[in-house]
């Protein structure tokens, strides 16, 4: 399964060891109909009428980690969701057997 994310997760940022336990795949900039918002402590993405350009990083889940996800999901909340909105738009495929 892959894992695509966006701001604190990313290399360099706060949160990016919580990525340790996963293989880094590669960073993109997509142009997506989302705009990226600071809300202070973290940035949001927000739906948006015109695209613009997300810098993001995709990660491959070892052996569909489960824990891994759990601790993601505590940080972020239902990072499922936007990780697989955010393969769904820049076209990436998940392998969820």
């Amino acid at each position: 399964m892959n894992v695509s994310v966006y701001g604190t997760l990313k290399k360099g940022f706060r949160a990016n060891s919580m990525m340790d336990n996963m293989n880094f795949i590669g960073e993109s900039v997509e142009q997506l109909n989302f705009e990226m918002v600071d809300l202070g402590s973290f940035p949001a993405l927000f739906e948006s009428e015109e695209k613009h350009n997300i810098t993001i990083e995709t990660y491959e889940l070892k052996d569909n980690d489960k824990s891994t996800l759990q601790r993601l999901d505590n940080y972020e909340g239902n990072v499922m969701d936007l990780a697989m909105l955010l393969n769904q738009v820049i076209g990436l495929e998940n392998d969820n057997n």
